[in-house]
């Protein structure tokens, strides 16, 4: 499994930590070793072990009032029910578990340990009825009851969409910042995501 270059970053990353923040959350960003709050984000440009000590790796802390402790990453690799590797473009997952992880870099989160992942895609056309479909495969070895798993593309596609609502899956299209619509559409999806976290405690 490779990693390529890093890419680094000034500003608090926004997405989930933001929408957490809004529920009574505390979010922080700790350095990759936990202690301190690092001069810079630095994030992966492709998947990799959340133990990987290659490059100081940035993930955000997320806490809910007497909850279990949360973690979001970005481009992990999480194991499936099959425990064959795939990869999480985004990933909110239980910080037991990445603690554990990244004690014995051998090891992957387990799929039923991640609460929230978010599938991402960029294109400059329409997305294929094959991604639809990989999703769909990817979603059937990581699949749990508790947590959400989400095609996010920042395009439509008609076919994707009806394939995904056949299989009661969640899409989010047209994920753009003048789209403000769809982008609360989503986030509040995400929202329910962790309001049902925090009623299971």
């Amino acid at each position: 499994m490779t990693q390529g270059s890093p890419r680094t970053a000034t500003n608090q990353p926004r997405y989930v930590p933001q929408k957490s923040r809004l529920h009574a959350a505390r979010t922080i960003t700790p350095n990759p070793h936990g202690h301190g709050t690092p001069s810079a984000l630095v994030f992966r440009t492709s998947p990799g072990n959340i133990g990987s000590r290659r490059h100081p790796y940035t993930h955000a802390v997320i806490r809910f009032p007497n909850k279990p402790v949360l973690e979001y990453h970005v481009g992990i690799y999480v194991a499936g029910q099959s425990d064959v590797p795939h990869e999480c473009d985004v990933a909110v997952l239980y910080q037991t578990e990445a603690q554990t992880c990244r004690q014995n870099p051998g090891i992957l989160p387990r799929y039923h340990k991640v609460l929230l992942g978010p599938e991402c895609k960029f294109y400059t056309v329409n997305v294929k009825l094959a991604l639809g479909r990989a999703f769909l495969g990817l979603v059937a070895d990581i699949s749990y009851r508790y947590g959400e798993r989400y095609f996010v593309m920042n395009t439509s596609s008609d076919s994707v969409a009806k394939l995904l609502a056949k299989h009661k899956r969640k899409p989010g299209h047209d994920l753009i910042p003048n789209q403000a619509g769809e982008v609360t559409k989503l986030r509040s999806s995400f929202r329910d995501v962790f309001d049902s976290f925090k009623i299971r405690g």
